[in-house]
């Protein structure tokens, strides 16, 4: 495990983290937060209780640590011969070579105060940028909760917004193209 930043949060220190596969019982915890948070809240469709695609097994995994514990994580695809999931819902053209974030969560227990959460957002982003930045990269996918579209904006961070609201399971999310290159400077 690779850490990417530190933050302080009314519950302490937690860490933004690199995964690798060796890192299995952190990888366990991802996948449990995960599958709790995609099947159940978002309703995805598992046949054997882990939330898992064509993606998992090239991804990078991001997680969010507190000591020995996980709390949360993102995931980081490559379309790997595959299209990249956001090309369903973009009004523009994607780049394959390109990162897309996906499936992150947080466990909400861990951070009964919002504000926490949306104080991991920067870092989290910010890791992002340290994974992606290692390949000479600034821009990133997401299909972004709708809720955390208009965090960004109030913070500062620079994205486009590529494609029409399109809504899963009741829940609304914002295709949208994110330029990591200016985050530190605009928020």
């Amino acid at each position: 495990m690779h850490i990417l930043n530190n933050t302080e949060t009314s519950m302490g220190t937690v860490s933004w983290c690199l995964l690798d596969s060796a890192d299995k019982d952190y990888n366990t915890m991802l996948d449990s937060i995960r599958s709790g948070i995609w099947i159940k809240k978002y309703s995805e469709t598992s046949t054997c209780g882990i939330e898992h695609d064509e993606y998992d097994d090239t991804a990078k995994y991001l997680a969010l640590v507190k000591g020995a514990t996980v709390l949360g994580g993102s995931r980081l695809i490559r379309a790997n011969g595959n299209r990249l999931p956001i090309a369903q819902v973009s009004n523009e053209p994607i780049d394959e070579g390109l990162c897309e974030i996906s499936r992150f969560c947080i466990l909400e227990s861990s951070f009964p105060d919002i504000r926490d959460t949306i104080s991991l957002m920067i870092p989290g982003l910010t890791a992002v940028q340290t994974v992606i930045s290692a390949r000479g990269e600034n821009v990133v996918y997401a299909n972004a909760r709708q809720a955390f579209t208009r965090v960004w904006e109030r913070m500062g961070v620079s994205f486009r917004v590529i494609g029409e609201t399109n809504e899963h399971n009741g829940f609304k999310f914002t295709p949208v193209s994110i330029d990591l290159s200016a985050l530190n400077a605009n928020v």
